[in-house]
């Protein structure tokens, strides 16, 4: 059966609600299967990644092993097993309406409820899931700074996200134009990512020159690999963002189309990734100490601060101070950690 076209305009506003998706026109209809297709092609992969993360992190659910040394903390592998499976929830039904857009606009039927630009009407709450993520970890690694400067530093980040939050919800109301929401929320989330990559990288290059300095240039060398690892995750939103804000400046509409259906699938596998990397070790620190070393760690654990290694007990055996706290649980098992 031939397709369905039509010249007049793909999307058209309701008042308080999302517009619906009509009949595509023939380029329009072109990018909107490409664009299908690219987007499941990474669904596809971002399952199996979802696959390997829960596998992984209900293995350790089920260990026998000593809970204080486990990664990551009972807590917190509850609160993990939930992120991950709503992001891939997200990033289900974000796919699952793109092939209804795509078959409609091909056979025919009724108009799918949907974003302008052809967006997905997940697409907000991927990216506030996202975003809220990496806004988390940056929290945590700032928490041994002076209160003030901590409090400065998060009022800003938390400011770019309210922005991005507020664009988000703009989009599901009746607005003078569909696009201009949508392209704040991804500007700014965009913004947001590339603030708190720098400020991550910054936090853990500190550290990482201070315990060497301490300690020795032997135990520096983990911390580049949570560097790479916070890049990894925050360069794959940056580098689908600030191409998408560069086609719509030039009003390319067909190239911000084919990016928006692939933008709630990365959002899902940013996070997916680091937590995988976690569930797999690979964000741990291992830093076998001797008796007299251990007044220096106790020096390091005043200056590190959200870094907060393990403290020794009665038994001789390092323990975190407050295993039970979400955020000493990231602290833990999300970015470093020290276990004798």
């Amino acid at each position: 059966m031939a397709p369905s076209v039509s010249s007049t305009n793909s999307v058209q506003g309701t008042s308080m609600s999302p517009i619906s998706v009509s009949i595509l026109d023939a380029d329009s209809l072109k990018v909107q299967m490409l664009g299908t297709i690219v987007s499941a092609i990474v669904y596809g992969m971002g399952f199996m990644l979802y696959i390997d993360c829960f596998s992984l992190l209900l293995r350790q659910h089920r260990s026998k092993a000593d809970e204080r040394v486990r990664n990551p903390s009972r807590n917190m592998r509850h609160f993990l097993f939930f992120f991950i499976t709503l992001l891939i929830l997200l990033a289900t039904l974000a796919e699952v309406q793109a092939i209804v857009v795509t078959t409609v606009s091909i056979f025919g039927g009724p108009r799918v409820p949907g974003l302008a630009e052809g967006a997905p009407l997940v697409l907000p709450f991927s990216v506030w899931s996202s975003d809220s993520f990496m806004l988390w970890r940056c929290a945590t690694l700032y928490q041994g700074i002076p209160r003030s400067s901590r409090f400065a530093l998060l009022a800003f980040i938390c400011l770019v996200f309210l922005a991005s939050l507020g664009s988000g919800i703009s989009i599901f109301m009746n607005t003078i134009t569909q696009r201009l929401p949508i392209l704040l929320m991804v500007s700014f989330s965009t913004f947001l990512n590339i603030i708190i990559c720098a400020m991550i990288i910054l936090r853990l290059t500190f550290h990482q020159r201070y315990l060497q300095t301490v300690l020795g240039p032997g135990h520096g060398s983990p911390y580049n690999r949570v560097k790479a690892m916070s890049v990894e995750s925050a360069s794959l939103l940056i580098a689908l963002g600030i191409p998408f804000v560069i086609l719509v400046g030039t009003k390319c509409q067909n190239g911000s189309m084919f990016l928006l259906l692939l933008y709630p699938q990365i959002c899902a596998i940013s996070p997916i990734l680091i937590v995988y990397r976690v569930a797999q070790g690979r964000a741990a620190m291992a830093m076998p100490l001797e008796e007299s070393t251990q007044k220096q760690v106790k020096d390091i654990e005043a200056v590190l601060g959200s870094i907060q290694f393990k403290s020794n007990d009665a038994s001789g055996s390092w323990r975190h101070s407050n295993p039970d706290s979400i955020f000493s649980s990231l602290d833990d098992h999300g970015y470093l950690s020290s276990e004798k």
